[in-house]
């Protein structure tokens, strides 16, 4: 068993069995550094599990640059409002954004 059908059976709490289907659904993914998993305003959203690295979720206000969560290893990263709303990105993900 990997780290990810542990989390998703650990988080959702299912069966293994049923983990291990969805977590074949998932693409791996590196990014470099500074690179972004998603955008403010793009219209494609992705659940993605962060297996190494950090990804910062922020977006930029009038004032200042405003960072809502670090994403650290074993976490699940998204932008809810682009992945199930059907909707525009609210907030920049990049990868070790620091």
């Amino acid at each position: 068993m990997n780290e990810l059908t542990q989390s998703i059976s650990t988080y959702f709490d299912m069966e293994l069995d049923r983990s291990n289907d969805i977590a074949e659904m998932f693409v791996e993914e590196n990014l470099e550094r500074n690179e972004f998993h998603t955008k403010i305003s793009s219209r494609f959203g992705k659940l993605s599990f962060v297996k190494s690295g950090f990804l910062r979720i922020y977006r930029q206000t009038d004032k200042k640059e405003v960072t809502q969560w670090i994403s650290s290893p074993g976490e699940f990263v998204t932008d809810l409002n682009a992945l199930m709303f059907d909707q525009t990105a609210r907030w920049n993900i990049q990868a070790n954004g620091l």
